[in-house]
């Protein structure tokens, strides 16, 4: 009897089955590895097992290597992150801290809507004159055209 195989899916609605996993199954390159039962000659063993494991080595190595590094990196920005709150801590500008005063004489949220509120007002009237700018502009130059 023979065992069915698992569908995946893992992104939209393509299934992948356990079959095509198996080139991408856990664990690691094996570099031509293969187990001898009993080995016929020195060369066959260092071909077949010692040569693959110094590779495999190589590639544990260099993985290690890559793990410091990230470390090394999360560290590092760990530390600037830490090093910025403070500094962003002590400064009133960047409110963070409580018992550092308010600067700002919005203290209400009424007061802060009345304010955009009043921007938002400016903003419409200059986009009014220069519209009414521009229309003016544009009859003049048409009727300069026209004649």
């Amino acid at each position: 009897m023979a065992a069915k195989a698992l569908i995946y899916y893992p992104y939209g609605n393509t299934p992948i089955t356990n079959d095509d996993l198996k080139p991408y199954q856990e664990g690691f390159d094996n570099h031509g590895y293969t187990q001898i039962a009993v080995p016929n000659s020195p060369g066959n063993v260092i071909v077949n097992q010692a040569q693959p494991l110094q590779k495999i080595a190589a590639d544990y190595s260099a993985s290690m290597n890559t793990m410091n590094q990230n470390y090394n990196n999360i560290a590092g920005n760990i530390a600037n992150y830490n090093t910025m709150k403070d500094i962003l801590d002590q400064n009133a500008k960047y409110d963070f801290n409580a018992s550092l005063p308010v600067l700002s004489e919005n203290n209400t949220m009424a007061d802060g809507l009345k304010q955009d509120t009043q921007t938002m007002a400016l903003g419409q009237n200059n986009f009014y004159i220069a519209g009414t700018i521009l229309s003016a502009t544009l009859l003049i130059t048409g009727i300069y055209l026209g004649m």
